[in-house]
């Protein structure tokens, strides 16, 4: 169970960050998260204090005395803190998002699952501590900017539909898998935004100018784009696009004219 410490002994860290700026703060242990991945986040995101801390007294006295705090990332085994006292935590750090790394598929599903029944998610995120560095600093930089990231391990406990025999070439059996999903909800906005602008063609970087967010970025929700849509490359998913795209103004043109 949550409780606020009682202790005034504070961190050095705590005392140097840098007043004004917001922080993303990393809660565990120097296995879980060592000097050079607090390094690798601060080369990342200059504009950002990125510190360790090493359990909840130091993150609640930093939070008494630095306000602006973007996002509180805990190792694994502050699993159990994400249940009924995530939202005592978000108070404590002044609304801060949660973000529960992991190394272990079953903590994570496991606190997935015990989540879903009627609570919020949205100011939750789970960060996957096994993936290239690139890949990972790219996952840490949408969660900093509130985006949300949903890691494959838990996609693959939705539901999933059945494929139906595979006829003709790759991208027209990945086109009518996934011409059924266009009205689930399957994709974020940003993702569609993304989508679209692939398109039309635009590369990585114009897409990346366009929606001023970086490369990084634009390339995590493309492979996003593909696991969801269960497409098998860019193609495909811009295939996907066009047809759902046909098929959506053909349903808005007949329920206007009938």
């Amino acid at each position: 169970m949550y409780q606020k410490s009682k202790s005034q002994i504070p961190n050095p860290s705590i005392q140097t960050a840098t007043m004004g700026l917001p922080s993303v703060l990393f809660i565990g242990s120097t296995l879980a998260f060592s000097d050079q991945t607090i390094r690798a986040i601060a080369a990342e995101f200059p504009h950002l204090n990125s510190m360790r801390l090493s359990g909840l007294p130091d993150l609640h006295l930093f939070a008494q005395v630095h306000d602006n705090i973007a996002l509180v990332i805990f190792e694994q085994s502050f699993a159990d803190q994400f249940g009924d006292d995530i939202h005592l935590l978000r108070r404590a750090c002044n609304g801060a998002r949660m973000v529960l790394s992991y190394s272990d598929e079953t903590v994570v599903k496991r606190t997935f699952d015990a989540m879903r029944p009627g609570t919020e998610i949205l100011p939750v995120g789970f960060l996957p501590m096994d993936r290239p560095l690139d890949a990972w600093l790219a996952i840490t930089g949408l969660l900093i900017c509130g985006e949300d990231y949903l890691p494959p391990e838990l996609l693959a406990t939705q539901k999933q539909q059945k494929a139906p025999e595979v006829v003709g070439s790759t991208e027209q059996h990945d086109l009518e898998t996934s011409e059924t999903r266009f009205d689930d909800e399957t994709l974020t906005a940003r993702e569609y935004e993304v989508l679209s602008a692939a398109s039309q063609g635009k590369q990585n970087k114009i897409i990346a100018s366009d929606l001023s967010i970086s490369e990084h970025t634009v390339k995590l929700h493309i492979h996003n784009i593909i696991r969801k849509l269960g497409v098998s490359n860019r193609t495909a998913a811009s295939a996907w696009y066009h047809a759902s795209l046909a098929t959506h103004r053909a349903s808005t043109a007949s329920a206007v004219n009938g």
